[in-house]
């Protein structure tokens, strides 16, 4: 409801073009991987053993916050440099003479200051409060759609893409506070002493999930960049306005499996099978596939005509195209979400990699031949044959081995003499 809000409110006020490049911007920050660099990960599987690994918990906590903290200095210097160096409207495809360059600054800059309480979010997931969470990251959009609409009805473009992210840090300090009185709450205080003596490597898990955080969100929302690069505004204004009805359904396809993080980093901690939660994950997430790609086919064209109205045609194949990918998503998160430990990260990484490439190139090149549609046939094609199917295949095999595994052990355990 807010994005349609927002877009009927910049469509009527600014025009077409404007909601085009205000799209570009609000869509920038999820291509950006400065969230939490990696580290989340390490975050999520240690808070998932608590209470028996406090200490370790702690420590990764703290480096992992040390590491943010100079990740956000570095990132902001980088966002001003090139604000002053009049480059972000080149960037993203933009003419100079509307003036968007500090607009756009001022924008990343508000969203990096999310960097340092990224860590909240980690914690909520891996203490099982994943609805918590969710209710925290949906509470951002609502934020930031509020001041946007109460601002454009006395600022100009510039202002209104300049606090257009407001939503983004106020929630994640929010969920940090929130998972701090929860760590409390369970008797652990994240005390900076308590981790002197513990130095945990967390570029094993750290680096592949940043590798997956750099390029997951390019293959998702680059193809708004590369039709302002190769295409037009209205090419842009057109998938934004389909954009409009699918990442809501596509969030929830993600946030749906979310908590099978937490629960498989419990399963691996504690040594305990999976296969019964995998299975059902992959059930579940079929269900919530097939119900978001036939609301994207029948609600779709109903809630993009009611945010811009008759400003922009969207072709219904768009719907049938990102509907597909919304399948594909929900079905891949029992695996995605199986393979969270280092070993599954590192292949989820190649796969990620693999992924962009394929989506990217397939999108240049498709843009001249099937125009709008370009993004969202690469963005299903990529998905399905660079990730889910080998995610799915490689989950499957650890997940019978590991099976065996726990089998024969349980045997030998009670098999020993006593």
């Amino acid at each position: 409801m807010t994005s349609i809000l927002l877009a009927r409110t910049i469509t009527g006020t600014y025009g077409v073009e404007a909601y085009a490049v205000f799209s570009l911007v609000v869509s920038l920050p999820l291509l950006l991987p400065v969230i939490d660099l990696g580290f989340g990960a390490a975050v999520t599987n240690s808070a998932a053993a608590l209470p028996s690994e406090a200490e370790k918990f702690i420590a990764i906590l703290w480096r992992s916050s040390k590491y943010l903290l100079a990740g956000c200095a570095i990132s902001l210097l980088i966002v001003t440099l090139l604000g002053l160096l009049q480059l972000w409207p080149p960037i993203l495809g933009i003419d100079q003479d509307q003036g968007m360059n500090w607009g756009i600054c001022i924008a990343l800059s508000i969203f990096l200051t999310t960097m340092p309480a990224s860590m909240g979010y980690a914690i909520l997931i891996g203490l099982k409060r994943n609805p918590l969470a969710i209710l925290l990251q949906g509470l951002a959009p609502i934020i930031s759609g509020a001041i946007v609409i109460a601002a454009s009805l006395q600022s100009d473009i510039q202002s209104i893409i300049a606090i257009s992210t407001v939503g983004i840090p106020v929630a994640s300090w929010l969920a940090l506070a929130l998972a701090i009185a929860s760590l409390r709450a369970r008797g652990i205080s994240p005390n900076i002493r308590s981790h002197s003596r513990t130095r945990p490597a967390l570029l094993v898990s750290a680096g592949p999930m940043l590798i997956i955080a750099l390029a997951m969100p390019f293959a998702i929302q680059g193809g708004r960049l590369i039709l302002s690069w190769r295409g037009s505004l209205d090419d842009v204004a057109v998938y934004s306005a389909a954009m409009i009805a699918f990442l809501p359904v596509f969030s929830i396809a993600q946030v749906a499996g979310r908590s099978l993080w937490g629960e498989y980093a419990h399963d691996r901690a504690n040594h305990h099978s999976s296969i019964r939660r995998f299975a059902m994950g992959l059930t579940t997430g079929g269900v919530i596939g097939l119900g978001g790609f036939a609301g994207l086919v029948v609600m779709g064209p109903f809630v993009s005509h009611l945010a811009v109205g008759s400003a922009v045609h969207v072709p219904w194949a768009l719907y049938w195209l990102l509907g597909g990918v919304v399948l594909v998503q929900a079905l891949h998160l029992a695996s995605g979400m199986y393979l969270t430990d280092s070993r599954g990260l590192r292949f989820q990484a190649l796969t990620t990699v693999l992924t962009v490439i394929v989506v990217t190139s397939s999108t240049v090149f498709l843009v001249g031949v099937a125009g709008v549609l370009a993004p969202a046939i690469s963005l299903l094609m990529g998905l399905t044959l660079c990730q889910f199917v080998p995610c799915f295949l490689h989950a499957v095999s650890r997940l019978s081995v590991r099976e065996r595994w726990l089998a024969y052990a349980g045997q030998s355990k009670s098999t020993a003499p006593t």
